[in-house]
């Protein structure tokens, strides 16, 4: 059994993979954390869209204070922050201010 040489290649097909499996933008230390939606009236929504852009299609939304929203990964973009979020069931993208940056839950 040569272990000491299968270890770099291990760790070459790690690195080429991670991309691959981690959520679109996200970072380890922002995988699976759960936010809170702010800065949304009551009676109105934030919208969730299927790719970080206004025009995209809407997929679902997310109440005003709705709790514990799984956020998937971050992004910063030109026209504003974008995070991947999941409520029940449903996945989309929200724009980051509607989102509690501060004092997140951890899974």
């Amino acid at each position: 059994m040569r272990l000491p040489n299968a270890l770099p290649r291990l760790a070459a097909l790690a690195l080429l993979l991670a991309p691959i499996l981690a959520p679109l933008g996200a970072s380890p230390a922002e995988a699976a954390t759960y936010r809170r939606v702010i800065a949304v009236a009551p009676g109105h929504v934030a919208w969730m869209h299927r790719a970080p852009d206004p025009a995209s299609p809407k997929v679902g939304y997310l109440k005003s204070g709705a709790l514990r929203v799984v956020t998937l990964g971050c992004r910063k973009l030109a026209k504003g922050g974008w995070c991947r979020v999941e409520r029940r069931g449903t996945r989309g993208w929200v724009r980051d201010r509607y989102l509690a940056t501060g004092a997140v839950m951890r899974g």
